[in-house]
């Protein structure tokens, strides 16, 4: 299947929308907070918000996810801090402290090719989760002598009881919407959909608590 075959009708997303407004130095973080600030949502009213609804909370948001943004500014250098340190500052700006991350490093599966599954480093991830609910960073290479560049990029993903199936997985990527996929089939045939859309080479997924 495509991406786009899981996305739910009406629940189309592009933040290449609001990017193209953004100088570079800002846009390299804003999925991590769109992400950060729709699992915040979720998690403040108890189901999954609709596109149009979560759009409009942006727009009413105290803070500027715009500046959050720029805190990050390039997603592909980590630099001092590492993923799960970044992760923490933009939970406590978005949230102002409703989630927090689960740092202990038993807690982070890191997914890299050829070893374990993306799904199963998702699913372990929302296992661990208070809240049943993570935030996936993803990472890619560049290509030496070619104009591909390494970068990354992140997700959020919530599991909820419900259906034939088992668990019921949401996943919100800022670049094609809200997707739904059921069970342990439907989130491992999802996610190696998005490794494999995004030529990621590695994954972590980090349970929110």
């Amino acid at each position: 299947m495509a991406i786009k075959d899981y996305i739910l009708e009406g629940s189309e997303w592009s933040q290449a929308d609001d990017i193209g407004k953004l100088t570079p130095e800002v846009s390299g973080g804003y999925c991590r907070a769109l992400v950060i600030y729709w699992l915040n949502d979720v998690n403040t009213n108890h189901k999954v918000t609709v596109t149009e609804n979560f759009r409009s909370l942006i727009k009413s948001h105290a803070g500027n996810l715009k500046g959050i943004a720029q805190s990050q500014a390039d997603t592909s250098k980590v630099g001092d801090l590492n993923g799960l340190d970044m992760v923490t500052v933009h939970l406590m700006q978005v949230s102002q402290g409703a989630l927090s991350v689960n740092t202990a490093a038993a807690n982070v599966t890191w997914f890299s090719t050829g070893a374990g599954s993306p799904g199963s480093a998702v699913r372990n991830a929302l296992n661990q989760s208070a809240k049943s609910m993570c935030i996936v960073h993803l990472e890619w290479d560049g290509w030496f002598g070619t104009s591909i560049g390494s970068g990354a990029h992140a997700i959020g993903a919530v599991s909820e009881p419900g259906g034939s199936a088992g668990l019921t997985y949401t996943v919100f990527d800022p670049n094609y919407g809200i997707l739904r996929a059921y069970g342990t089939v439907g989130i491992d045939a999802l996610m190696l959909d998005i490794q494999k859309d995004y030529s990621a080479s590695r994954l972590m997924a980090m349970p929110l608590m």
